[in-house]
């Protein structure tokens, strides 16, 4: 509780009672002493009250009551009986207000109106056939936003605060949910009745759901709501520009039907989607616009030729454009530059080593911040096979290349041709590196299975066998094998390309299921046929890595060997590294990576990248690498032993695909006969790529209301951006607008100049006098390079208010959700006291103190002139 007072300096005027008492003294001296106290005391209260009442005090309290304001929409989509069952509504929800509840009625139309304060709580309610009062807003428009912004400043600042929207929730100017933030952050629940608004007829095209932008040859579903008054049978047909594209004979029950038709468009540009409803009843129908761009432009990259032949040739059949190409070969190595030319990219069996380190950022970036699509196709270099483990490209993927160590794996033949010329005698950190060769060499030993075979191969200006390549057993077991490492010394020169063609012949005749070559070296050496001898490898499947150490090495040269051997290269300047190295490169040739045999996919989460998939109906596969699953990714198909083959994630911008069997012979062989292997492919990539619309430049077509002259005014606004996503301003920007009439009678197009008003946003207006398609195309002019074009389509409607039937329940289910509110049923829930007190309020005490010196004025007239007993 507290006291305060709103014009304290009225109580000055108390001052003044001793006046009044000093006044009144002579007249009441006659009077018998307790005649003459009385009336001297009734007179000082009486003038202390009124000055006190001059103050305006108030007295603080908690305020418990509700404050609500219905929104009621009298708009013409709602029959007359419908908004009379919401007034009633309104009137039956008032009765049961509580004493400190206050409400307020506001009523939307094209415009909205207050028809009674919270001043007036008894002031009736307007008939909904009034539509000839001037109190009244227009009944050809609904513009709920402009209710919810005059509810919320109506609404007191203390209390309990809501807003009660009684609506169908179709709106033909604003926009009611760009109120939603604004409600709030001022603590105003929106809480929603639902009401129907009538049909035009008995058939009737409510709306057609498409994409805006679509991409040649791009299959996409047309959805079709069609309102029907009673039950009967109708063919839904849709047509692009005239010509059919699809039709279906469909059973219509009473209400609202959704019928999907698929399709696939031709022909870029701005097309108009027609759909009709054709039955007993009549016909019906609507139109939508729609852009047509170019097809996915695609990068599939490969490590081997013709590798990726399938994979391409499946994607191009289904209508995407495909490049395949090495990421280094070629006159110019794969930037982010070239990039930005594609929609999306796969890498087939890429090993991470192929890639150069500014590759793989080009990568993360592309995907990251350009929100461009990633596909990754398995094999045997990719993966941990390939390296992933650690590196940047791993950072992208849903999946970790590390695999648990429980798993089978197939045999390994590893050669070890380690650089034993003088130079690895030096010692750095009180340790030579040829020591820590030998220690690097000692561990691998270690790390492998009876059945794996083993060799090492020591050279300088010339190379011998410390360990022929055979299984530990037949070299005298793991001692003598050990020992015989413990014997290499460094002495002599360096040369690398006959110690690895040496080990190269001696290990593509093993029948080892994995045939790996790790070269150690720390120096430069003279040349040779690498390219040949490379391509020889790849050939035969031997993969190689390389293990720089030092400052002298030919880093060009052992780098160039481990990306031509779809190998990893490492490089340290610390011999103490090389063991570490030399060990984590053993486990990623070692570890149990490769599932091999008869391979049936299972389903997991519900996913995108299975649409129209028949769970069985999907081919057996012969073999996958072996990962595991991020905590984000979802995981579309398992393997019977619980490992992902298809897993996708969003990263950043971008959205990223895994796949971790390949698309080829070697373990897809089945799925290159199914049916629906370009299907399957084509949706996956296409699942990955960003939308249609240009990311730079986005426009906007929003219709804003009735215009006082007639026709609809329309917002054009569009987002700009540069290439390194900031935003793009003070370019020149306009509109070239074309009316549904333009072609027809030879009207040039209109130019609407668009003034920038955000950074980045430009923004014009535009009245469109008619109903019918409009086609504006936004043309920005960019410093430096071509003009920015892009296109979009705008419907407007014959008879806005009767273009919906039914409820918009997807808005006020938005409204009431993001607010806090509810869908109402029972009046009474109107002034349900589940809300938070804002404030206190302040109760004026004002009126009841001018009140009780009104009645002590007859007491003291009483006292002065009635006769007493006695007096």
């Amino acid at each position: 509780m507290g006291l305060a007072f709103g014009f304290p300096a009225a109580l000055f005027l108390l001052v003044g009672i001793p006046a009044l008492v000093w006044l009144a003294w002579p007249r009441l001296r006659p009077f018998p002493p307790l005649r003459r106290w009385a009336a001297l005391g009734l007179r000082l209260a009486g003038g202390s009250l009124l000055v006190i009442a001059l103050a305006q005090p108030a007295v603080r309290s908690p305020d418990d009551g509700v404050s609500v304001v219905f929104v009621v929409d009298r708009s013409a989509s709602l029959a007359p009986e419908t908004q009379a069952q919401a007034l009633d509504w309104v009137r039956r929800a008032e009765a049961a207000r509580g004493p400190h509840d206050r409400s307020a009625v506001v009523v939307v139309g094209q415009r909205a109106v207050p028809v009674r304060p919270f001043d007036a709580p008894d002031q009736a309610l307007p008939a909904p056939e009034a539509s000839d009062a001037a109190s009244l807003p227009p009944a050809d428009g609904t513009n709920l936003q402009e209710g919810l912004r005059l509810a919320r400043a109506l609404l007191p600042a203390t209390g309990s605060r809501r807003v009660v929207l009684l609506t169908d929730g179709w709106e033909t100017s604003g926009h009611a949910a760009d109120e939603i933030l604004p409600l709030v952050a001022a603590g105003v629940q929106v809480s929603v009745v639902p009401l129907a608004a009538a049909a035009a007829g008995s058939l009737q095209v409510q709306a057609i759901e498409a994409p805006t932008y679509v991409r040649e040859d791009e299959p996409f579903e047309i959805s079709v709501a069609v309102y029907s008054a009673r039950e009967t049978e109708a063919t839904v047909r849709v047509r692009v520009d005239e010509v059919v594209a699809g039709e279906r004979r469909v059973a219509l029950p009473a209400g609202m039907t959704r019928v999907t038709v698929p399709t696939a468009l031709r022909g870029q540009g701005l097309h108009h989607l027609t759909a009709e409803a054709v039955a007993e009843e009549g016909r019906a129908e609507g139109i939508q616009p729609v852009v047509v761009k170019a097809p996915a432009r695609i990068l599939v990259l490969e490590d081997r030729p013709d590798e990726a032949q399938s994979l391409a040739a499946a994607l191009e059949a289904a209508g995407l454009q495909v490049e395949v190409r090495h990421p280094t070969r070629g006159s110019r190595p794969l930037d982010l530059a070239q990039l930005r030319a594609y929609d999306g990219v796969v890498l087939y069996n890429v090993a991470a080593s192929t890639l150069t380190l500014d590759q793989l950022r080009a990568l993360d970036t592309f995907v990251q911040a350009m929100g461009r699509g990633l596909t990754v196709v398995g094999g045997n270099t990719s993966y941990a096979l390939g390296g992933y483990a650690g590196s940047p490209l791993e950072r992208v993927l849903p999946l970790s290349a590390d695999a648990p160590f429980q798993q089978e794996r197939g045999t390994l033949a590893l050669v070890l041709v380690i650089d034993r010329s003088g130079s690895m005698s030096l010692r750095a950190d009180n340790v030579s590196k040829m020591a820590m060769a030998r220690e690097a060499a000692l561990l691998v030993t270690e790390t492998l299975r009876p059945d794996d075979q083993l060799g090492v191969l020591a050279f300088d200006i010339r190379n011998d066998w410390v360990v022929p390549l055979d299984t530990l057993a037949a070299n005298g077991g793991l001692g003598a094998v050990q020992q015989a490492i413990r014997g290499i010394e460094a002495d002599g020169g360096t040369d690398i390309y006959p110690a690895l063609e040496r080990a190269y012949n001696a290990i593509v005749g093993s029948n080892a299921r994995f045939k790996h070559i790790i070269l150690l070296s720390d120096g430069q050496s003279w040349g040779g046929a690498y390219d040949q001898l490379l391509e020889r490898m790849r050939a035969s499947g031997v993969t190689l890595s390389t293990v720089g150490i030092g400052q002298d090495i030919d880093a060009d040269l052992m780098s160039r060997l481990a990306r031509g051997g779809l190998g990893r290269y490492y490089f340290t300047e610390r011999a103490a590294e090389i063991p570490r190295i030399m060990l984590r490169e053993t486990n990623i040739v070692t570890r149990p990576v490769v599932m091999e045999g008869r391979v049936q996919p299972r389903v997991g989460a519900a996913s995108p990248l299975l649409r129209g998939v028949v769970p069985a109906e999907l081919p057996a596969l012969n073999g996958y690498v072996v990962t595991l699953p991020k905590a984000d990714a979802e995981v579309a198909l398992w393997s019977e032993r619980g490992d992902p083959l298809l897993a996708s994630w969003q990263y950043g911008l971008g959205r990223v695909v895994a796949w971790t069997s390949d698309a080829g012979t070697g373990w897809s062989g089945d799925w290159l006969a199914w049916p629906r292997f370009s299907q399957f492919w084509s949706q996956v990539v296409r699942w990955t790529l960003a939308p249609a619309e240009q990311s730079d430049l986005r426009v906007l077509l929003r219709p804003e209301g009735q215009a006082p002259q007639g026709g609809m005014e329309v917002l054009v606004r569009a987002e700009a951006l540069r290439e390194d996503g900031s935003f793009l301003d003070r370019a020149p920007t306009e509109a070239r607008i074309r009316a549904p009439d333009g072609g027809a009678r030879g009207r040039a197009e209109a130019r609407l100049p668009l003034v920038q008003v955000a950074p980045g946003r430009y923004e014009g207006r535009f009245l469109a006098p008619g109903p019918g398609l409009y086609r504006v195309e936004v043309v920005q002019e960019v410093p430096g390079a071509a003009p920015r074009r892009e296109l979009a389509g705008l419907v407007v409607p014959a008879d806005p208010e009767r273009a919906y039937v039914g409820t918009n329940d997807a808005l006020l289910t938005r409204l009431a959700g993001e607010t806090g509110g509810h869908v109402l049923r029972a009046p009474a829930d109107a002034f349900a006291h589940e809300l938070p007190a804002r404030g206190e309020r302040w109760d004026p005490l004002a009126p009841l103190l001018a009140s009780l010196a009104l009645l002590l004025f007859p007491l003291d007239v009483a006292v002065r002139r009635l006769r007493w007993p006695g007096g």
